[in-house]
């Protein structure tokens, strides 16, 4: 379970990554953080979101297994933790640039 909860974390982040240097939120203008790695360090931005989407089904596949050792129940939770995981920072709206 820790695995499938790093793998949507570091997923998560990476789409988040993907979608702020797509949109232009991340630029080498006003993005000073060393760790923007498609801003700083020429990751290619298809390169970020395959690697986050490869996350996603390292998790999605954990999620398979611990279920089928304990309780279906726990599909549906990490399917939920995946989806709020990419509408967070997903367009066309994503509730990281929403005001409440």
């Amino acid at each position: 379970m820790l695995f499938a909860t790093f793998a949507v974390d570091k997923g998560t982040t990476g789409f988040n990554t993907y979608f702020d240097f797509r949109r232009g939120t991340d630029n080498k203008e006003y993005t000073k953080e060393s760790g923007k790695v498609l801003v700083h360090d020429g990751v290619s931005p298809n390169s970020a979101l395959l690697i986050s989407a490869s996350l996603f089904l390292i998790a999605a596949v954990l999620d398979l297994c611990l279920a089928s050792m304990t309780s279906w129940h726990l599909i549906p939770a990490g399917g939920i933790c995946m989806v709020v995981g990419l509408i967070y920072t997903a367009d066309p709206f994503p509730i990281s640039r929403t005001l409440w």
